[in-house]
């Protein structure tokens, strides 16, 4: 590991970056390190195009669906092209299904998702949960369509109810939680768990207060 200092060696540094010389590593007290890419990212098998569009295909909507191609190619940069045949080359491990006119893909294998009714998470801006998808519909009222990507989002039940930031003074924190709508007792309770799990994350104890966009 190494620590860069001053100007040109931020510069050296981004440069070195942007050529898959170094990556970032773990933080050394309030200071940035680095190391080299090869040594944290051995060089992996070569694939050839069809096989690693293949790959990419199943491991996205093995972890992220059911989902759609159009979301496919939103997470990926890949053309639609790609994605229809990524998802021909990957249909022994995958399966579709069209609900309400759009067609979703998803792992053949996969279980019964458990009961989410009434659980709460706080999510950071840009979390997968959100920004992984182009339709958004399933997840966002019209309230939340336009920030669930750049804030912290109040998930309960897989849809964006609110937002939250987070303030942290002296020995204790807050978590500020903005809601969208009416939320019932059972929900602000699940949203009061998931602060106090973030306090036990933050190691002090954590407050949460409550504000309303309307």
């Amino acid at each position: 590991m190494g620590r860069l200092f001053g100007t040109d060696g931020v510069r050296g540094l981004a440069n070195a970056e942007l050529t898959g010389l170094v990556v970032s590593g773990p933080r050394h007290g309030k200071q940035f390190t680095y190391a080299l890419l090869e040594e944290r990212a051995p060089k992996g098998r070569t694939m050839e195009r069809s096989d690693a569009t293949a790959e990419l295909t199943r491991r996205y909507f093995q972890s992220h669906g059911p989902a759609q191609l159009r979301d496919f190619v939103w997470w990926s940069g890949l053309t639609m092209a790609d994605a229809r045949t990524g998802a021909r080359l990957a249909d022994a491990a995958l399966d579709h299904e069209t609900i309400d006119g759009k067609e979703y893909w998803f792992d053949r294998n996969a279980g019964r998702v458990p009961d989410a009714a009434g659980v709460a998470h706080l999510l950071p801006n840009f979390d997968e949960f959100t920004v992984a998808y182009r339709d958004r519909a399933a997840i966002e009222n019209d309230a939340a369509a336009l920030s669930s990507i750049f804030t912290n989002v109040v998930a309960i039940a897989g849809r964006v109810r609110g937002t939250w930031g987070r303030k942290v003074a002296g020995g204790s924190g807050r978590v500020e939680v903005r809601t969208m709508d009416r939320f019932m007792s059972a929900e602000r309770a699940s949203v009061e768990d998931a602060g106090r799990r973030y306090g036990r994350f933050l190691e002090r104890p954590t407050e949460v207060t409550w504000s309303s966009f309307v």
